[in-house]
């Protein structure tokens, strides 16, 4: 830990990395869905591609952090079969995915 990183504010960014990695976990697994069941999923492709562009942010620190995290939380998940998904449901989750986003940038920034 840095000296200018508080407890505090540590615990802050692990939490918003945890969020962000399931979230990435939930995008990976409905665009699987998606392709398996034919569609071409453009739009879940790019809401992935979105939502990874936050690593290109982090700085080292962080970044050694998530990938931590990445590899704890992916050990861990169940594998169990997920249901189907409609490329209206992705449209519908747009918005909110979008506004997740911006609230995790902010999270990671400060």
């Amino acid at each position: 830990m840095s000296k200018t990183n508080s407890p505090s504010k540590n615990f802050d960014k692990k939490r918003a990395l945890v969020m962000y990695i399931m979230e990435l976990f939930t995008q990976i697994d409905e665009l699987s869905s998606l392709k398996k069941s034919g569609h071409a999923a453009k739009l879940s492709t790019y809401i992935l591609k979105e939502t990874a562009s936050v690593l290109e942010e982090l700085d080292e620190e962080t970044r050694e952090l998530y990938f931590e995290l990445l590899v704890l939380l992916g050990s861990r998940r169940d594998k169990t079969r997920l249901p189907a998904i409609s490329e209206e449901y992705v449209e519908a989750l747009t918005e909110s995915r979008r506004n997740f986003l911006k609230d995790i940038r902010a999270q990671l920034a400060a």
